[in-house]
C-alpha cells in the first residue's frame, strides 16, 4: 500500500463479515503442526520503470523511455494522428506532418535537480529514418547511419526525443541509448553497477512495479512484455531481463502473477524461470498484489471472482476466498513445472492490521497446506491511538495543521511510539496466526509509510515536515528499531518497499532518494544495509 491506499489499510472487514458462516470447518488445537524455521533477512521492492524514475537499473535509457506522444505540426501537444506501430513498438509509418516524441529521465517531480547521468551518449538504431531532440534536452555531436553520438548536458526537464521521419519498408527500429562508458558492454552487462551495488546482501528483490501488477489485465502469454519492446514503461519488464537480474545478483526473485492471468499465462512464466534462473536460488510466489486493497482493480476482480463462485456472500470474503483458492492453483501450476515445491516459497498474502482476515485466508479450504508463507505490509507510521488523531495517521487531513506545525523531532517520537507500539502489535498477531498453521511470516512491503493524504497533499509544510523527517540520522535509529522488532517478533524476509525514489507529496519511500546518493547520506538506506549484513 502506498499514498491513498493507506486508507483503505485501516478498514477492517465489516463487522457483519465475522457474522458470515465461514467454510473453514477447522479447529485450531486439531491442526496439523508443522516445525516453522524463520531466517530474517532482507529484501527489496524495485521502483516502477517510469520515465520519471530516478533509478538507473538499465545502461540503455531507451527502456526508460515514456511510451511515444503522437504529434503534428502546428497542433496542440499530444494530439497527432492515430499510431502506427509494430508489434514492438516502434513507429512503423508516419502521416504527412506527423512526428512521435518520447521523455526520458522527465523530472516534473516537487524539485530541480537533475537526477541522471549527462556527457556523451551513444545511440544505435536499425532500419531507416531521423531523430532529433527537443528543448535542448540533448545535442548530435557525430552521426552516420545506424549510430549518433549525443551529448546531454545537465538540465531540469530531461531527455526529449524526436523520430520525425521513418521509412515504412524499413522503419527506424531498435533504439539503444546506451549511458556514457557502457558502449561496449551493453549488450552482456545490461545492469547499470551502481543500481547493482546498492542492491547488496538482500535475500530477495520483489518485481511487483516492474511486472505493472497493480490493475492488470493481462491474461495471455502472447501478451507479456519481451525483451524487444521498445520501453519497459509500455506494458512492463520482460521475464528475461528479471531472470536475469536475480541470476545476476544471486537473489530470489519475488514475482506477483497477474489476477487474470491464464493458467496457460502461470505454466508458462514458470517453465522460462525454471528454464533461465539460476537452480541454486529459490523464487516467491504470490498471487497480485493487495487483493484487499480497494484502491487497485484487482481487488474487485477477485471480489467479483468470489461472489460468482459462491465461496461467500460478503464481498470483502469473497476476494480473501478467492485470493486464496487462485494462489493455490497458481502454487500447483507452479509445482509441476518445477517438479515438486523445493525451490518455491509459496506467499499467501493478506493485510497486516487484520489477523482476523489473514487467519479466514490461509485456513480457506485449508490453503495453508499449500502454502510456505503468510505476507503481510507491516508498514509503520500507521496508528489508530489518540496520539495520532483522525484516521489514525500523522498525514491525515484532519490533522494536517497540527502535525505540519510539529517539529521533526516530535514526528519522529510518534513514529517511535508507533514502532514500539501498535507495529509490534501487529506483527506479533499476525506470526501468531503464521506459527498456527506452520507458515512462516514475511513482509512483501515494510518500513514507513509518512505520506501526507488528500488535502493534506496541499500543504507544502506538511509535505516538507515528512521529507524532513525522512531525511533525519534519526531515521536509522528508527528503521533498526522497526527491523529490529520483526525479528523479535518471529517475522522472516522483509522486502523494504523501496529502493529509490524521490521524496515527493506522494511519499518518501524510497532507501535513497537518487541513484547516484551517496549512502552515508540515506539514514534508511544505512539501517538496512546493516540488517541485511547482518542476517544474510
Amino acid at each position: 500500500m502506498r499514498g491513498i491506499g493507506l486508507i483503505l489499510l485501516l478498514l477492517f472487514v465489516p463487522a457483519g463479515a465475522r457474522r458470515t458462516q465461514s467454510p473453514l470447518g477447522l479447529v485450531a488445537d486439531a491442526l496439523p503442526r508443522r516445525p516453522v524455521t524463520t531466517k530474517p533477512t532482507l529484501g527489496a521492492n524495485l521502483s516502477a520503470v517510469v520515465d520519471w524514475t530516478r533509478e538507473w537499473p538499465f545502461v540503455d535509457i531507451m527502456k526508460l523511455a515514456r511510451p511515444w506522444i503522437s504529434q503534428q505540426w502546428g497542433a496542440p501537444w499530444g494530439q497527432g494522428p492515430a499510431l502506427r506501430l509494430t508489434p514492438d513498438g516502434w513507429p512503423a509509418q508516419l502521416a504527412s506532418g506527423q512526428y512521435v516524441e518520447t521523455l526520458i529521465f522527465d523530472n516534473a517531480l516537487d524539485d530541480s535537480q537533475t537526477s541522471f547521468p549527462t556527457g556523451h551518449y551513444n545511440l544505435y538504431y536499425d532500419g531507416q529514418g531521423h531523430i532529433r531532440f527537443d528543448l535542448g534536452s540533448a545535442t548530435i555531436v557525430s552521426q552516420q547511419p545506424g549510430h549518433l553520438v549525443v551529448n546531454v548536458p545537465p538540465a531540469p526537464n530531461g531527455i526529449f526525443l524526436i523520430i520525425d521521419s521513418t521509412n515504412p519498408a524499413n522503419p527506424l527500429r531498435n533504439v539503444r541509448f546506451i549511458m556514457p562508458g557502457f558502449e561496449n558492454i551493453y549488450r552482456t552487462q545490461p545492469f547499470h553497477p551502481l543500481f547493482l551495488s546498492r542492491l547488496t546482501n538482500l535475500s530477495a528483490v520483489r518485481f511487483m512495479e516492474w511486472m505493472m501488477t497493480n490493475s492488470s489485465t493481462e491474461q495471455a502469454w502472447a501478451d507479456r512484455p519481451t525483451p524487444t519492446d521498445y520501453t519497459f514503461v509500455w506494458r512492463g519488464v520482460a521475464l528475461e531481463t528479471m531472470i536475469q537480474l536475480a541470476n545476476t545478483l544471486r537473489v530470489s526473485p519475488w514475482f506477483n502473477m497477474p489476477a487474470q492471468a491464464s493458467d496457460d499465462y502461470i505454466r508458462q512464466f514458470a517453465t522460462l524461470v525454471r528454464r533461465q534462473l539460476d537452480p541454486s536460488l529459490s523464487v516467491y510466489i504470490e498471487y497480485s498484489n493487495e487483493t484487499w486493497n480497494g484502491i487497485f482493480a484487482q481487488n474487485s476482480y477477485v471480489s467479483k471472482q468470489g461472489l460468482g463462485l459462491n465461496l461467500s456472500q460478503d464481498p470483502t470474503l469473497a476476494a480473501a476466498y478467492y485470493t486464496a483458492q487462485r494462489s493455490v492453483e497458481i502454487f500447483q501450476i507452479w509445482q509441476s513445472v518445477f517438479g515438486g515445491a523445493g525451490r518455491l516459497v509459496r506467499v499467501l498474502p493478506s493485510q497486516a492490521v487484520n489477523s482476523w482476515l489473514s487467519e479466514r485466508i490461509v485456513a480457506f479450504n485449508n490453503a495453508y497446506v499449500s502454502a510456505d508463507a503468510l505476507g503481510i505490509a507491516p508498514y509503520y507510521s500507521v496508528c489508530t491511538d489518540a496520539s495520532s488523531g483522525g484516521w489514525g495517521f500523522l498525514g491525515d487531513p484532519s490533522t494536517a495543521s497540527t502535525v505540519a506545525a510539529m517539529s521533526v523531532d516530535q514526528v519522529l517520537d510518534v513514529e517511535l511510539a508507533h514502532i514500539q507500539g501498535c507495529a509490534l502489535a501487529m506483527m506479533k498477531s499476525q506470526a501468531a496466526i503464521a506459527r498456527k498453521y506452520g507458515l512462516r511470516l514475511v513482509a512483501y512491503e515494510g518500513g514507513q509509510h509518512l505520506v501526507a493524504l488528500g488535502a493534506a497533499q496541499n500543504s507544502a509544510q506538511l509535505v516538507n515536515l515528512f521529507k524532513a523527517a525522512n531525511r533525519s540520522p534519526r531515521m536509522t535509529a528508527l528503521y533498526s528499531a522497526y527491523l529490529k522488532n520483526w525479528k523479535t517478533a518471529g517475522g522472516d524476509t522483509m522486502v523494504h518497499y523501496a529502493d529509490v525514489t524521490a521524496y515527493t507529496k506522494y511519499g518518501s519511500f524510497g532507501s535513497l532518494e537518487h541513484q547516484d546518493q551517496d549512502p552515508s547520506t540515506a539514514p534508511k538506506y544505512l539501517a538496512l544495509s546493516a540488517f541485511a549484513a547482518q542476517n544474510r
